[in-house]
């Protein structure tokens, strides 16, 4: 699956889909952003770690993304873990 890098441009509503985190980077697993604007503490973190990128999904692309946490091996699967390390 590619991943879409969500940026203020993006017209689609995105899903973050990995672990929950707080202090600078707070963001919930499951959380919702409409229109894929993120919170200026977000697009920061993403400017500093590109890899969290992977776990902002567009709705429509959720379902494949959710299969594809359990393959070890993909992108979003490795974002996600390094989110919980």
């Amino acid at each position: 699956m590619a991943t879409e890098k969500p940026t203020t441009a993006t017209q689609e509503t995105v899903i973050y889909l990995g672990a929950s985190l707080n202090g600078d980077r707070h963001v919930g697993h499951g959380s919702v952003f409409i229109g894929g604007k993120l919170p200026d503490h977000l697009a920061q973190a993403i400017k500093e770690d590109a890899s969290l990128a992977a776990l902002f999904v567009p709705l429509s692309k959720a379902g494949a993304a959710k299969r594809d946490l359990e393959n070890p091996n993909s992108a979003i699967a490795k974002a996600f873990a390094a989110t919980q390390g």
